[in-house]
């Protein structure tokens, strides 16, 4: 079974990412929490997260690990691709709409594309079909899928203690003197929960701040609401059910 609001047609690939583009970003908001801020805050109108951050509080020198290491080439098996390939700032960290598919090393098709990583810290389950429950394991389903990343977690671990920028980044964050497989995960859900789109003009309309719908959006939200609502629902657009919806 797939996820509801799985996007394999082009057409309402576009669609959907207008949408979002409308819902989530502003021309002078960062999508991104400002990085001077590196306190996970739940936004006012969201429900609470689902992420367990007494194990993992966010701190600046995690927060600043955690986008390092999702740049950097480093974790795919021939540093050619990293989590920015298919999770892509410009489109809601998304893959692009021109990929019905994801590709990964060896410019390899994987079998899927991509979801966004907003809002992430509030979801029960992850990729596609809910198969992970926690987001600290999602990253080593790409890392070790043989059309994604292609590499080994054990090989990760040994390249990133081989430099030293990495030792050091570890040490200021975790206070560990050797880089281990939990600490990298660490670092990586220090960035992503941090990818929280709270602050669009609907998100202000919503916590009642002086802002006005133009007619055109209200209509819009009005028919979103009726003919998407049922699935798309509450703060975060997702009832987070699974469904077949048809698509190829």
């Amino acid at each position: 079974m797939k996820r509801h609001n799985i996007l394999t047609s082009p057409a309402l690939y576009w669609a959907c990412l207008v949408l979002m583009c409308y819902i989530s970003c502003s021309d002078d908001e960062e999508f991104i929490l400002p990085v001077n801020r590196y306190e996970f805050r739940v936004p006012d109108h969201f429900p609470q997260a689902t992420y367990t951050f007494d194990n993992n509080p966010v701190t600046k020198a995690g927060f600043e690990l955690g986008r390092a290491l999702f740049y950097d080439p480093i974790l795919s098996k021939d540093g050619s691709t990293s989590c920015n390939n298919c999770h892509i700032q410009a489109t809601a960290f998304a893959d692009s709409p021109a990929h019905p598919l994801s590709v990964g090393v060896d410019n390899l098709l994987g079998s899927r594309n991509a979801p966004s990583l907003t809002n992430l810290a509030f979801f029960p389950e992850f990729i596609w079909d809910g198969g992970v429950t926690h987001l600290e394991f999602v990253p080593i389903n790409a890392i070790e899928a043989e059309f994604e990343l292609g590499e080994t977690v054990e090989n990760i671990v040994s390249k990133l203690n081989a430099k030293e920028k990495y030792r050091n980044g570890f040490r200021d964050a975790f206070g560990i003197e050797e880089i281990t497989l939990p600490y990298t995960l660490y670092a990586l859900s220090q960035f992503t929960n941090m990818m929280v789109s709270a602050n669009s003009k609907y998100d202000k309309s919503l916590r009642g701040e002086e802002v006005s719908l133009t007619a055109l959006e209200l209509k819009g939200m009005t028919t979103f609401r009726e003919k998407c609502g049922s699935c798309h629902s509450g703060e975060l657009f997702t009832d987070f059910s699974y469904r077949n919806n048809g698509l190829d």
